[in-house]
C-alpha cells in the first residue's frame, strides 16, 4: 500500500508540468548542475546528440521524430552551451516551412472557437524561444495549429504524435533552464 502510495505522488508530480503555466516574463537560459544531471541521466536516453565543438555546445534532438508517421512541418532541438551554462531551444523544419523566413501560424481552440494568427519572426535566441514558448501554451489550451502550405492548410505538427515530440522537448528544455 506504501508503494502505491508512492506511485501515486510519482505519477501526479510528473503529470503536473502539463497543466502549468510557463511564465513568459521568466524566461531564461541558464542551466545548474541539478537540472544538468537530471537531463543527463534521465532524459539523454531519447535524445540524439551532435557534439559541436567549434561552439562548445551539444544539440539534443528526440529520436522519435524521425519515426513519425506523417511528416510535421516543425521540429525543435535544445542546445546546451555546456561551457556558459546555457541552454537554448530553437526551430528546425523538414517540410514545407523555410525557418530563416517569417512564416504564420493559425490556432484556434476547440472549447472557445478563439481563433488568432502566431507571427514567427526571424530572430536571435530570444525572440525563437517565446515564440516556441507561445505554441507550447496554446497546445496547453488545446488549440488546433495550422500553417498554410501550398494555399492548404496543414497540421504544424503532422499529427498527435508531432504535438506529443514537441510538448516533450518543450519540458525538458524547460525543466533545462530551471522554470518547471
Amino acid at each position: 500500500m506504501k508503494y502505491l502510495a508512492l506511485f501515486f505522488c510519482f505519477f501526479m508530480l510528473s503529470c503536473e508540468h502539463k497543466t502549468r503555466e510557463v511564465n513568459i516574463d521568466r524566461l531564461a537560459f541558464d542551466t545548474n548542475d541539478a537540472t544538468v544531471l537530471f537531463f543527463k541521466n534521465v532524459r539523454r536516453a531519447y535524445y540524439t546528440m551532435e557534439d559541436r565543438q567549434d561552439a562548445k555546445a551539444h544539440i539534443f534532438r528526440l529520436q522519435d521524430w524521425e519515426d513519425l508517421d506523417q511528416p510535421t512541418h516543425l521540429q525543435t532541438a535544445i542546445i546546451h552551451q555546456w561551457t556558459l551554462g546555457k541552454a537554448y531551444v530553437f526551430l528546425e523544419s523538414k517540410h514545407g516551412i523555410d525557418v530563416s523566413k517569417p512564416f504564420q501560424v493559425n490556432w484556434q481552440k476547440a472549447q472557445t472557437n478563439e481563433q488568432g494568427i502566431l507571427e514567427y519572426t526571424v530572430g536571435n535566441a530570444q525572440e525563437q524561444a517565446i515564440f516556441l514558448t507561445k505554441l507550447y501554451q496554446l497546445l496547453q489550451q488545446e488549440a488546433s495549429l495550422t500553417v498554410d502550405i501550398d494555399q492548404k492548410k496543414e497540421p504544424l505538427f503532422g499529427s498527435k504524435d508531432g504535438q506529443d515530440l514537441f510538448r516533450k522537448t518543450m519540458i525538458d528544455y524547460y525543466r533545462l533552464i530551471q522554470m518547471l
